[in-house]
């Protein structure tokens, strides 16, 4: 989230009141983020899409890290052990089912390009 905000934090600066005049923003050179007025719907999905990867890969990492807390802590208890299993089980497919998603949007893009241009 940060590297959609680094344009505005690098380029601002405050008045005397301590406001901000993010209107005539130039966005340094290699930020991948568009700083203009204009959003294409292009860019507002790839920003979309690149948001909800982001979280749901951050989410499947966070279940990875508690199927392994609950397996390594179950101290012999079956049932808990199990229930880690299950957890780093759902969460390995859980980061297939991200990169394949985003591996399928991006094809699907760039055909969509392809075939319109």
């Amino acid at each position: 989230m940060m590297m959609v905000f680094s344009p505005v934090l690098v380029a601002s600066q405050a008045d005397a009141q301590g406001r901000i005049d993010v209107r005539n923003i130039r966005c340094p050179q290699g930020s991948g983020v568009a700083c203009n007025d204009n959003w294409t719907i292009e860019q507002v999905f790839q920003l979309v899409l690149q948001i909800a990867i982001g979280i749901a890969f951050l989410i499947s990492v966070l279940m990875l890290v508690y199927g392994g807390f609950l397996y390594i802590t179950a101290a012999g208890n079956q049932e808990t052990s199990e229930k880690g299993k299950k957890a780093i089980i759902s969460a390995l497919i859980g980061l297939a089912i991200v990169f394949l998603s985003y591996l399928i949007v991006n094809l699907v893009y760039r055909f969509l390009i392809q075939a319109t241009s």
